[in-house]
């Protein structure tokens, strides 16, 4: 039964690590790209968003779209620090 309850742990602290990962590295990408910008204002879109998750989001479904998404994966982190902080207690 342990043995069960430790690895339903795993597995969820697995998939709260996979979402903090893309939501990092959406934020990573968001200051790439905003820094980009400021330092070339005539850098295409379309070059930017070669690996670049955030310039991605706003080719494809718009800017207002793609800083919802960050915002998203802003609080995902939030609540994710709160899984965990309830993991550490039990």
């Amino acid at each position: 039964m342990r043995f069960i309850k430790r690895h339903r742990l795993i597995h969820q602290l697995d998939k709260i690590v996979a979402s903090d990962s893309h939501a990092l590295q959406q934020m990573r990408d968001y200051f790439a790209f905003t820094q980009a910008l400021e330092e070339n204002e005539s850098v295409d879109l379309t070059t930017l968003a070669s690996g670049n998750t955030y310039a991605n989001a706003v080719l494809s479904k718009g800017e207002q779209a793609a800083q919802t998404e960050l915002r998203r994966g802003v609080a995902q982190i939030a609540a994710n620090g709160e899984i965990i902080k309830r993991y550490k207690t039990a």
